[in-house]
């Protein structure tokens, strides 16, 4: 059952679409949330998003599910959760 275990998910580069609002899968993502999955997107790539006009500012004008965190770097915090306990399983 969901409260066996808790799963986070590190977005970045392309993936991040899947957190913007409006995409075709932003109904997914907010149900995997309401079951309590976390996700975090990778500031490098939000400021990279950012910097070719693909987000104006992220969460704060709106442009990403309401719910997404994030985290400094996708491939650091991967190894941060695995120190944590969590195990990595790549899609």
């Amino acid at each position: 059952k969901p409260s066996d275990y808790d799963m986070v998910a590190v977005v970045h580069s392309g993936g991040a679409a899947l957190l913007t609002r409006g995409n075709p899968y932003e109904g997914h993502v907010k149900k995997l949330m309401k079951s309590g999955v976390k996700f975090y997107l990778c500031l490098n790539t939000a400021a990279s998003w950012i910097k070719s006009g693909k987000l104006t500012r992220g969460a704060i004008s709106g442009e990403l599910i309401e719910g997404v965190e994030y985290v400094p770097a996708g491939l650091s915090a991967i190894s941060d959760f695995q120190h944590q306990g969590y195990k990595y399983v790549q899609p």
